[in-house]
């Protein structure tokens, strides 16, 4: 008894498999292997409803794409007339139904009789793009020479595949000269970079039969760089003991913003913070009454969500109360007035200390003006080499700990006295 149950049961999972692979989705063609100009027979079963789907595998280049609705339960057919204005190469055949999908590759050629290969008698010539590298967000045109044996054809079908496969009229202009009606090719922020392909294909009727042609031309696409414009500070100084505001906007080459760029900056022992971002711009405040040195070099980055990145360097020198004072000539009427006065109390020794503290900040002013003048140099102007920049700066540094180290000493010594 156990046994018959246990036979029924095997016979009952039998059946749904059975059913199963009845109602399962398939794809079939008559061949594996077509000529230009053959007709491609496809069929299979699908359930419920059917997208199929023909593309050239090198590029993914679009050929054909059928939907059918609801209504389809078992068979579907469907047959395709290859010609001259088809790629030549690998093709991938998906079907996709309610529950799966499924592929099947063919091989699509040109005539192999000699002398009958009709889809290669027309020659195609590149005017534009070259085979160059080009960025992201930049914009190309496609234009093309047809000539059938030397001489320019007028009624050509063209087309083009961009970069993401899609297929694409060009319009006659004269002269066998066949390009893009209103506008260049963008190609997108997001497009994939390294070595790609645009292909061309023409068709045109001759000598009572179609006489085609193919070209593909070799690209290379990198990624863009993310311009960096500082809005604010408007100049290359900080009010000491404020906070410094900075504000910026990232774009593309082309003037466009990215979608989702992530922008941060760093100073000092500070790394990685991130900018807020509004609708128009990023913007950040840095505490200033912290800062130990009287330069500091901000240096931002940006990178979006497609590997596109961007940085500059922004350095600011701060304003203080003397040193504005300084700025006014100032100096040159109360100074003069308080150091007769304050000379006269002081000893021989203290005096001493004090003339070497003025020539020390003096020369530590003037280093400060020079490494200034130094980085302005090399980030903006580029007119000394990265080794010099480095050399001077290490020479410029070394000379203002010393004085540094110098100035505390002196300020002990006047501590004692």
């Amino acid at each position: 008894m156990k046994a018959g149950k246990i036979f029924l049961l095997l016979l009952f999972f039998l059946f749904i498999l059975l059913i199963q692979g009845f109602n399962a989705l398939s794809i079939q063609t008559d061949k594996d292997s077509y000529f230009k100009g053959d007709q491609i027979k496809i069929q299979g079963q699908a359930v419920e409803y059917l997208e199929l789907s023909i593309t050239a595998t090198k590029g993914n280049k679009e050929i054909r794409n059928l939907k059918a609705g609801p209504g389809i339960k078992e068979l579907y057919s469907f047959s395709y007339n290859s010609s001259c204005l088809d790629p030549e190469g690998e093709w991938l055949l998906t079907a996709r139904d309610a529950n799966t999908t499924e592929t099947k590759k063919i091989y699509v050629s040109s005539s192999p009789e000699p002398g009958k290969n009709y889809c290669q008698f027309l020659k195609i010539k590149f005017l534009s793009p070259s085979p160059t590298k080009y960025i992201r967000t930049s914009s190309l045109n496609i234009s093309v020479e047809i000539t059938d044996a030397g001489i320019p054809v007028s009624k050509a079908e063209a087309y083009y595949w961009d970069l993401e496969g899609r297929k694409n009229k060009l319009f006659f202009v004269g002269n066998g000269i066949y390009s893009m009606k209103d506008q260049n090719y963008f190609i997108k922020p997001d497009a994939m970079t390294g070595e790609a392909e645009i292909t061309v294909i023409a068709q045109a009727f001759a000598e009572d039969k179609f006489h085609g042609g193919e070209q593909p031309i070799q690209i290379k696409i990198e990624n863009a760089a993310i311009n960096l414009e500082i809005k604010k500070p408007l100049g290359n100084d900080f009010i000491y003991g404020s906070p410094i505001r900075i504000e910026l906007e990232a774009l593309y080459p082309d003037g466009s913003k990215p979608i989702n760029a992530t922008v941060k900056f760093s100073y000092g022992k500070e790394q990685n913070i991130d900018f807020n971002k509004t609708k128009d711009f990023y913007w950040s405040e840095i505490p200033s009454f912290n800062l130990k040195n009287e330069l500091i070099a901000i240096e931002i980055k940006a990178e979006d969500q497609f590997g596109n990145k961007g940085k500059t360097t922004l350095n600011l020198s701060p304003l203080g109360y003397w040193y504005f004072i300084l700025q006014q000539n100032a100096i040159f009427f109360i100074f003069p007035a308080l150091f007769i006065i304050y000379i006269s109390y002081l000893s021989i020794k203290e005096a001493r200390i004090f003339i070497e503290r003025i020539r020390l900040q003096r020369r530590k002013r003037k280093l400060i003006e020079l490494k200034k003048k130094l980085q302005d140099d090399y980030f903006n102007k580029q007119l000394i080499s990265r080794q010099i920049f480095y050399q001077q700066s290490e020479n410029y540094d070394s000379e203002l700990d010393q004085i540094e180290e110098r100035l505390q000493d002196l300020a002990k010594k006047q501590e004692i006295a």
